[in-house]
């Protein structure tokens, strides 16, 4: 249901925003516009417009213990996201995919040393606050549902984590994040509007 939903948001492909348009922050990494993420929940934000787009994906979503992010991401073929790291230690990054190109292990993240491979219907989870990157050496598109969790810590641990995540929700690479993907409302809508036509 999850990927089903993923593929309905797909058919609107160029009303995703590329991420490099949402988070200036991410350029580096972002491409020429080959990563394009679908937010459900950002940084604690929830995007109401794409949640009714993606309501069991959001309803499944909602009900994850200290979830920080959810989003459809979407890598096209060809594309690489460069080494890069997370912005945290405080979060850990959990993918489900949904639409993995074939073979497989033509379509690789690098975390560190170790490569490894989505496969559909499963999660892959890390810490990307670790180096890690991404190539995808095919002519098929990868999807993932990408959801980021607060890292279980013990009591102190969650206090300095919860701060330190209070003051990224506060900060220009959220709050920009949030302003640019409310734009991109308008475009989505008029894709809608126009296949309805």
């Amino acid at each position: 249901m999850i990927a089903t939903e993923a593929s309905q948001i797909l058919r609107f492909r160029d009303a995703v925003p590329p991420l490099k348009e949402i988070s200036p922050d991410h350029a580096r990494i972002a491409g020429d516009g080959n990563w394009r993420s679908f937010f459900l929940v950002g940084y604690g934000f929830e995007v109401p417009e794409n949640c009714a787009r993606a309501p069991v994906t959001a309803a499944l979503v909602k009900k994850i213990p200290d979830l920080n992010s959810a989003f459809f991401s979407i890598l096209d073929p060809g594309a690489v996201i460069p080494r890069h790291r997370g912005v945290t230690r405080g979060l850990v990054t959990c993918h489900l995919g949904l639409s993995i190109p074939h073979p497989p292990e033509k379509c690789t993240m690098q975390v560190e040393d170790m490569d490894l491979h989505w496969n559909e219907g499963k999660w892959l989870v890390f810490d990307d606050s670790y180096f890690h990157q991404v190539h995808n050496d095919t002519d098929q598109r990868r999807i993932i549902l990408l959801i980021q969790v607060k890292r279980p810590m013990r009591l102190l641990g969650r206090l300095v984590n919860d701060f330190a995540l209070w003051n990224i929700r506060r900060s220009p690479f959220v709050q920009d994040a949030r302003q640019n993907l409310g734009q991109w409302e308008e475009a989505f809508q008029n894709a809608e509007r126009n296949e309805a036509a």
